[in-house]
């Protein structure tokens, strides 16, 4: 059967339904693309979550469930998603430089999350020298010492 048709050449039926259902994974990646490039990511990764159940091995559709996620700041889904799309697509430079990217963005990620922990040490030590100015100014240099150097 040529690509440019539907129509089988033995038995001349409209194959285009069963060509649907073979390639519905792409067809769904590709409304994926079209829906995160607009902007509309939620609606994106539920496409790509339906291309995903069709296909599991679809590369592409881990990639870029995992720009997704990136945009979103889900950085664990992210890292998943590039991960997986690294297995199936190792040679691939371009799912190579996501997974640097999101790697990259993860770990600044993990150092903010200790930086949040010890807020409550802060609020702390804030409380304690409320007492006088003086006090509030040697708050403020030990307050100093805890911030990031961001």
């Amino acid at each position: 059967m040529p690509e440019t048709t539907a129509i089988c050449p033995d038995c001349h039926e409209d194959l285009s339904a069963l060509l649907r259902l073979e390639h519905s994974h792409a067809i769904y990646y590709n409304e994926a693309l079209a829906l995160a490039r607009e902007g509309f990511l939620d609606d994106a990764r539920a496409r790509l979550t339906v291309a995903l159940e069709l296909h599991e091995a679809f590369a592409p559709a881990h990639a870029l469930l995992a720009k997704v996620y990136a945009h979103q700041r889900e950085w664990a889904r992210a890292e998943a998603s590039v991960a997986r799309a690294r297995e199936l697509d190792p040679e691939n430079p371009a799912i190579r430089r996501l997974a640097e990217a999101i790697a990259d963005r993860v770990t600044p990620v993990a150092a903010t999350s200790d930086a949040r922990a010890r807020v409550a040490p802060r609020r702390e030590v804030s409380q304690a020298f409320k007492a006088g100015l003086g006090l509030a100014t040697a708050a403020a240099v030990v307050l100093s010492l805890f911030t990031d150097d961001d």
